[in-house]
């Protein structure tokens, strides 16, 4: 018996598809899964080849104006609802940065997926939420994976955060977790990245305050650095 079974999600609208089906395997990811590194542009494309020039994107986070949450993984379907959900609202926010690939033959993603983000902040904190879809044909953004991150830390007592230097570049290897997903011909792959998702995450106020205590929030802008040491997606693609 295969010591792995693992239900490999698909296009739900081509019965002819590749996916919708459970698989089996003797490790995780797969036998035959290797990385492929897609680089964002400024162009707000997802490459294999970095852009040879160091470019940038960046949005506005304003704490008074959070990205709603859309679908995810979610306890409470009151609080923006659970699963795939279409993002194409969020993603047209000017607070949300999108980058995107498109898929000419079908391809089987099987593993870990990671977000290398490089990146410069304004504000002394802020948060960072990403969230990988599946694009269909029609334009529908179908969330498929999602991760977060504060770049303040909590110190050990959990009472203080330690602030980060206003315009000093920071790496972040952000983990969206683990899937199985075969994209169809005909659609993209897209990661966007912003700061808020809510009501699911607390609305981080920018301004290095902890959870529950007094805030004084202030607007964040947040750029996104590309090229080859930029922002980079890694993916698990089988052979």
């Amino acid at each position: 018996w295969p010591r792995v079974y693992f239900f490999t999600v698909g296009d739900v609208t081509n019965a002819t598809a590749p996916g919708n089906s459970w698989e089996g395997a003797d490790s995780w990811p797969p036998p035959g899964s290797s990385t492929m590194l897609l680089y964002t542009t400024a162009t707000n494309r997802l490459s294999p080849s970095a852009s040879t020039s160091d470019t940038s994107s960046e949005y506005l986070y304003d704490p008074s104006d959070p990205a709603p949450t859309v679908g995810g993984r979610n306890l409470f379907p009151e609080a923006g609802g659970v699963g795939p959900m279409d993002q194409r609202g969020v993603e047209a926010r000017a607070d949300v940065v999108s980058f995107s690939m498109e898929i000419d033959a079908p391809m089987q993603i099987a593993g870990e997926v990671t977000l290398r983000l490089v990146l410069r902040i304004s504000a002394v904190d802020t948060s960072i939420v990403a969230h990988l879809s599946d694009v269909y044909p029609d334009g529908r953004s179908m969330l498929m994976m999602e991760g977060t991150a504060r770049l303040g830390t909590y110190n050990s007592s959990l009472a203080a955060v330690t602030p980060v230097t206003p315009g000093e570049v920071i790496s972040l290897e952000l983990s969206l977790g683990h899937i199985s997903l075969a994209l169809n011909a005909g659609h993209q792959l897209r990661v966007s990245v912003s700061s808020s998702s809510s009501p699911k995450l607390w609305v981080n106020p920018n301004d290095g305050s902890s959870y529950g205590q007094a805030q004084s929030p202030v607007p964040c802008n947040v750029t996104l650095l590309h090229g080859p040491a930029g922002c980079r997606l890694s993916v698990p693609v089988m052979a």
